[in-house]
């Protein structure tokens, strides 16, 4: 998706009701377990779960619960867990299927050089489509006063958000 350049002119301090904040860190975790397909065979399927959480081990815990909820999953396996770089979670109006990551460039002005800098920050859409999740991140950054540049948005395999 292409670059899209924006001015935005509101107070950045405005907290937003669809936003996930806390002082937690956002944890990717996945899970494997054995299922059975629509088809009625066995299956191996992996999983992936973004988790807000202090610690690895609350990250695990609390990804296991939310897995365990979901029906005939008695034996399953946390296969990898990592810390992620999301900032903020967006969420629409209508919660969606799909989350995407999203990179913007923040663009400030070094005061010493005079040079445009760019700083990476990646926020975590819920959206249908990847057009989607880059409007509603536009409409979201709407409440700040940077100036930004939307460099990409991927979708992920993530099912789930674990607040």
């Amino acid at each position: 998706m292409a670059a899209v350049e924006n001015n935005k002119t509101t107070n950045p301090n405005i907290k937003s009701n669809n936003m996930a904040t806390a002082n937690n860190i956002w944890y990717n975790v996945k899970t494997r377990y054995i299922g059975t397909t629509e088809d009625g065979f066995t299956k191996v399927i992996t999983e992936e779960y973004l988790t807000a959480a202090l610690s690895f081990t609350e990250a695990e815990t609390r990804t296991s619960e939310t897995a365990l909820a979901y029906g005939n999953r008695e034996e399953f396996d946390i296969i990898a867990m990592s810390r992620t770089k999301f900032s903020e979670i967006v969420y629409g109006d209508e919660e969606a299927d799909k989350w995407f990551k999203c990179k913007i460039n923040a663009i400030t002005l070094d005061e010493r050089s005079g040079r445009e800098k760019k700083t990476p920050i990646f926020f975590c859409v819920n959206a249908d489509t990847a057009l989607e999740a880059h409007h509603r991140l536009d409409e979201y950054l709407k409440k700040t006063m940077m100036f930004y540049t939307v460099e990409q948005v991927d979708e992920t395999k993530i099912i789930e958000v674990i607040k």
